[in-house]
Order: C-alpha cells, then structure tokens, then sequence
C-alpha cells in the first residue's frame, strides 16, 4: 500500500451488517487506485481510498503486466 486515506463518517459496530463497495478508480503503469465504501441500511458509514503498487523482486515498483491488468479490469 502506498497511500491510504479514511473518512469517518458514522459509526460501525461489530455486529452491524453492512455492504463494501469496491471501485477501481484508475488503473496506471503500476499503480491502482481503489476507493472501497462501507454503506449500512443505504447511509454511507466510511470511504476508504487506497493506491496500491505492484512490486518486483527487488521491492521497486515496476509496470505491471499485461495479464494481471486485464484481470483487474
């Protein structure tokens, strides 16, 4: 994970149900970004957003394969 940043809006409890709404937002070279959102009885309760990167072997980002794209996509 490369940045991650979280919006409380309203609380969540451990036994509330509740839906994640996952979206990738942009997909780059090697990058994705992701914005996920925790949605109870249709109130949106949370928005998290997160850039991953895709590493090599020697932990540097690296562009990501063509393959691993389009199972992204």
């Amino acid at each position: 994970i490369r940045e991650l940043n979280i919006k409380y809006i309203q609380p969540l409890r451990v036994a509330d149900e509740f839906i994640v709404e996952t979206q990738m937002v942009d997909v780059g070279a090697a990058t994705v970004k992701i914005e996920q959102k925790f949605v109870k009885g249709g109130n949106i309760c949370a928005i998290i957003n997160l850039k991953v990167a895709y590493l090599g072997a020697d932990m540097r980002p690296k562009r990501m394969p063509a393959k691993f794209i389009d199972g992204l996509i």
